[in-house]
């Protein structure tokens, strides 16, 4: 694995960070990032 590659999963919130749910595409529809 790349630095960029740890930094694209580290920025898209596929990490186990809970706090941050990454844009997503959803049953047809693009789900924009949250922070809860």
């Amino acid at each position: 694995l790349s630095v960029a590659t740890l930094t694209y999963v580290a920025t898209t919130g596929a990490s186990t960070n809970t706090e941050y749910r990454s844009p997503r595409l959803e049953n047809g529809k693009i789900i924009p990032g949250q922070h809860n």
